[in-house]
């Protein structure tokens, strides 16, 4: 991601947290927990269910039937929405400071 100093303009590299330009300083303004909710994780679990099917029945080269594909899907899409409920997610959230 290019991120460029907005007091100085100038670019600054992935992982930096001082700028070259000017010397200003990256620090973490806020933190956020996201937590999926059961919704969300259903929502999800159907998405990557209906993905891994329609992979499962391509790989096969469509010898087996849709329905088979959708019952083999199904056990490894369970297992992602369990695994995503409740998932907590932390978000950073940056601003540049110059002390000069």
């Amino acid at each position: 991601m290019k991120e460029y100093c907005p007091y100085c303009i100038t670019f600054i590299p992935d992982g930096a947290t001082v700028c070259r330009g000017c010397g200003a300083e990256k620090e973490i303004s806020k933190t956020t927990t996201v937590t999926y909710s059961g919704t969300e994780a259903l929502g999800l679990s159907i998405v990557v269910w209906l993905i891994l099917s329609v992979l499962i029945y391509a790989i096969t080269l469509f010898s087996i039937d849709f329905s088979t594909a959708l019952f083999i899907a199904a056990a490894p899409a369970i297992i992602y929405g369990i695994f995503m409920s409740g998932h907590k997610e932390q978000q950073h959230k940056y601003a540049w400071v110059r002390y000069k």
